[in-house]
């Protein structure tokens, strides 16, 4: 199957560890902002309205329709920045219900084997783990190093 994978600079992610990236990124919108990032059409409607989010809200939400769409999304490091608390949050929480460490091989049982799984249209924190466990640290180095995070499918 395949996946997709998150880099920052020299940083590569764990093999398909990005897969369930718009689920994960959903939520820690979601805990940043109060509200799901629009979809696709929504967005393409407030902008033809001239009423699409400005600012750092507006950023998050194209970098998550990004990382969901195209070959090489992508997540400036500013948005990364604004993220990671919600980001970390989020990765305490589900590492917490799994009672495992960040640590791969702590994971890796817990990830189901399902493609609903694995792209986040079902809950699985087993997949979240994964992807969070390389998400974070990849925010973290764009944030230090003002680079943007890439999601390549």
């Amino acid at each position: 199957m395949a996946g997709a994978l998150i880099k920052c600079g020299d940083f590569e992610g764990e093999d398909k560890s990005g897969s369930p990236i718009g689920a994960v990124l959903t939520e820690a919108f979601r805990r940043s902002f109060g509200r799901n990032p629009s979809g696709r059409v929504a967005s393409w409607f407030a902008g033809l309205l001239g009423r699409d989010r400005r600012g750092i809200e507006g950023a998050a939400e194209r970098a998550v329709l990004s990382v969901r769409y195209e070959d090489c999304g992508r997540i400036p490091p500013d948005v990364c920045a604004h993220l990671l608390e919600p980001l970390r949050s989020y990765q305490r929480e589900v590492l917490g219900r799994l009672g495992v460490s960040n640590d791969i091989s702590g994971i890796l049982p817990y990830m189901q084997h399902s493609t609903r799984a694995k792209y986040g249209w079902q809950d699985d924190d087993g997949w979240r783990a994964y992807c969070l466990h390389d998400l974070v640290q990849a925010c973290e180095l764009a944030t230090r190093h003002r680079r943007d995070v890439e999601v390549l499918w």
